[in-house]
């Protein structure tokens, strides 16, 4: 389901990170937002919700999620 076909399988975006597959997924309605984020490998699932989807939220919700992987990659 997530990695049937090149980068983009059944709504999930699905890439590598670090040699790892991820896959990801993010959706909005334009007043909350929603970024769900994969590492199957690690068995790691983040889903980061926020009642906003400025473009100064979006970053913060990747940001937190970069912050989120290093704390969990590196254990």
């Amino acid at each position: 389901m997530h990695f049937g076909l090149v980068k983009y399988s059944y709504g999930w975006g699905n890439a590598s990170m670090n040699n790892l597959k991820i896959s990801y997924h993010d959706g909005s309605a334009g007043t909350y937002y929603c970024h769900t984020f994969l590492v199957p490998e690690k068995q790691i699932a983040i889903v980061i919700l926020a009642n906003s989807a400025t473009t100064e939220h979006i970053t913060s919700i990747y940001n937190l999620r970069e912050s989120l992987l290093a704390q969990f990659l590196s254990n």
